[in-house]
């Protein structure tokens, strides 16, 4: 949550976490290339450039599917949606944070039209705004992961 709107896209703002309410000041630039959201949450040891994982759980119970990402180094957040009754579908590792990010929003705006209906208390850590309702259809992370690649490819004609 932005507490002090900046300037521009490189100036930091004060900004406190949604999930531990801590504050910081940090640039929308330092976001979109993949840096922490928090670093308590995240970790001070967190490296944007280290391999991540996009991952896809199945909630029965809620009828919904939820995508999210997590660093390779660690399998708590997948240990915690499977304990809350999650399946896990599929999981990828991406070279780091930003493309993790950026295959996840891909998967997030291609759902959009069937939302979740989640709330707060069912997923923590912003988890809800993750999920869309399992009529729209499962998420393919491997498939949408080759597709923004040569996207991008395409687009720029050399790989990125």
């Amino acid at each position: 949550m932005i507490s002090t709107p900046a300037k521009t896209f490189e100036e930091p703002y004060l900004a406190r976490c949604r999930r531990c309410g801590a504050s910081r000041r940090v640039s929308a630039s330092t976001l979109s290339g993949g840096g922490p959201p928090c670093l308590a949450c995240d970790g001070l040891h967190f490296d944007a450039s280290d391999p991540h994982r996009v991952y896809l759980f199945h909630f029965a119970e809620f009828g919904v599917f939820k995508t999210g990402i997590t660093n390779a180094g660690g399998d708590s957040r997948l240990r915690a949606h499977a304990a809350r009754g999650g399946r896990l579908l599929e999981i990828i590792t991406v070279r780091d944070r930003a493309a993790a990010h950026q295959i996840e929003q891909t998967v997030l705006k291609q759902f959009r039209a069937w939302p979740g209906g989640m709330t707060e208390e069912q997923f923590p850590q912003i988890g809800w705004t993750e999920c869309w309702d399992e009529r729209g259809g499962r998420a393919r992370l491997a498939a949408t992961a080759v597709a923004h690649y040569f996207a991008r490819v395409d687009r720029a004609g050399l790989p990125a």
